[in-house]
């Protein structure tokens, strides 16, 4: 069963390697998701199938980023992003 998911990395220092993050939430999501730019980090709203503990960082991320990936349910409130709001709009029901 598929999952829309919010990840959150805190990079407060961005190193080339953070590129990579892209590909492992494209891979995870099918190609289903929406990246947006956050103080101090980037984040990610995307919809997989895959649990976010079996999703690998550990080669991506370095001493001091942060990271928090959690689930999406129901009843959600964002305010100031745009693209993720839209994005998630278009994959729930209307009520």
């Amino acid at each position: 069963m598929k999952r829309i998911y919010l990840a959150i990395f805190g990079l407060p220092k961005p190193q080339r390697e953070h590129a990579q993050l892209v590909d492992v939430i494209r891979t995870a999501s099918g190609g289903e998701f929406k990246q947006f730019i956050v103080p101090g980090g980037i984040a990610f709203m995307y919809e997989s199938e895959n649990l976010p503990w079996n999703l690998s960082f550990s080669k991506i991320l370095h001493t001091g980023d942060t990271k928090i990936i959690m689930e999406v349910g129901e009843r959600v409130l964002l305010e100031g992003f745009g693209a993720a709001e839209g994005w998630l709009n278009t994959r729930r029901p209307r009520q």
